[in-house]
């Protein structure tokens, strides 16, 4: 059940309690067509896959990328008038730093 939350979030709640409800064990490519995974790569190219994305990642500002999560997080569920105040107050703050 704990799983329910963020799965609901990623994927929906339909197909969420379809696999839910089934106990269906999807593969890779089917978990990322529904957006429960962003890539799939071969096992023998995940540690160069993943090690290309902490490069990348690792080239961005880190409050930029802290404060990106918090606002992707936060606004999810905000009125969307008052999300979109609050992003504008999260550009600001990174515009001033």
């Amino acid at each position: 059940m704990m799983i329910t939350a963020p799965i609901a979030r990623l994927i929906g709640t339909k197909k969420s309690l379809e696999l839910m409800y089934t106990g269906e064990h999807i593969m890779a490519a089917e978990a990322e067509r529904i957006g429960l995974i962003n890539h799939v790569v071969p096992d023998d190219q995940l540690d160069q896959a993943v090690s290309e994305f902490a490069k990348t990642l690792a080239t961005r500002s880190p409050l930029a990328l802290a404060l990106g999560r918090e606002g992707m997080y936060k606004c999810r569920d905000m009125e969307f008038y008052k999300s979109m105040d609050y992003l504008h107050d999260l550009v600001v703050l990174l515009t001033a730093s």
